[in-house]
């Protein structure tokens, strides 16, 4: 039998630990702890070098002090957004990833922008490479910069534009389609359960699979129209089979804790991502060697 185990690397003790949420593919305000699967173009490092220059300063009061704000109260700040957002029906928000190329010698690296009034800065971790933040934003454009070691700067090699102090301030736009894609594959979600259950139900019925179905046999074609054709539906965004996670499985009594279910083949080397929870970042990817199967957990924080 094949054995598949689940590796757990970081700072986080799981010992003993039971697995009893329950995940989806993707979620909205990434607040209920749910295993989402990263895109692609996530895992690429930026090597360029960035343009510097002192004058390039936001739209700011230098009068005003500026509050700075490290990741998990970032997370914890844009947590009461998302709950006050449902209560009161204001703008939905996406999570938004900001990176920025870090040097050896860089040692801290600030984010502020429209999103803040500029009037507060970010706290970005530093990781392999990046200086990386993760932000809630609701639809539209958004400014921001980045300041490394107290000198303003803006990533060369994204959408910039200028600014009214003769500088450059780097542009983000979160478009309302990001929101259909996402419901979109929540939607999805829901139908592929709808239908495993359907099919389940219909292989318990269906005891007699050698009857023919009902109705009369000829032997001419039934009349079709264009109609019943252009109300089918519409494809998926991404394959059914990519939205059943391993690890959004209940794992049986029987089972070893550590013994998670035989993956398909389509599931390996795929990142799975579960929302930030009190500053840690989980990461999770499964592997295959020869006839075993395992899934490393990584935990990383988000926060100094």
């Amino acid at each position: 039998m094949n054995q598949h185990k689940q590796f757990f690397m970081g700072n986080q003790q799981t010992t003993g630990r039971t697995r009893s949420d329950t995940y989806t593919r993707y979620e909205r305000d990434g607040e209920d702890g749910r295993y989402v699967t990263l895109d692609h173009h996530d895992s690429s490092v930026s090597s360029h070098v960035s343009t510097t220059d002192d004058k390039m300063v936001p739209r700011h009061d230098p009068s005003l002090p500026i509050r700075i704000r490290n990741q998990r109260q970032v997370h914890q700040h844009h947590s009461q957004q998302a709950v006050h957002s449902e209560m009161h029906n204001e703008k939905k928000t996406i999570p938004v990833v900001f990176k920025y190329p870090a040097l050896p010698k860089d040692k801290e690296a600030l984010l502020t922008g429209s999103f803040t009034n500029w009037k507060e800065m970010i706290s970005m971790v530093k990781s392999d490479n990046d200086f990386v933040a993760i932000l809630e934003l609701p639809e539209g454009e958004h400014e921001y910069k980045f300041q490394i070691d107290g000198r303003w700067e803006y990533d060369i090699n994204e959408p910039s534009k200028d600014d009214d102090r003769n500088g450059r301030n780097n542009v983000v736009t979160v478009k309302k389609s990001d929101f259909e894609v996402m419901e979109a594959l929540t939607s999805d979600s829901i139908l592929s359960s709808s239908q495993s259950a359907n099919l389940v139900k219909q292989q318990s019925t269906d005891t007699d699979m050698a009857r023919s179905p009902p109705g009369s046999y000829e032997q001419t074609w039934p009349p079709t129209t264009q109609k019943e054709f252009s109300q089918t539906d519409k494809p998926p965004f991404l394959p059914p089979h990519l939205l059943n996670i391993i690890l959004n499985k209940d794992t049986a009594a029987h089972y070893e804790p550590a013994l998670l279910p035989e993956p398909n083949h389509v599931m390996l080397k795929h990142l799975y991502a579960l929302s930030i929870r009190d500053g840690v970042m989980v990461l999770s990817t499964t592997t295959r060697y020869r006839h075993k199967f395992v899934t490393t957990c990584f935990y990383k924080p988000t926060s100094k």
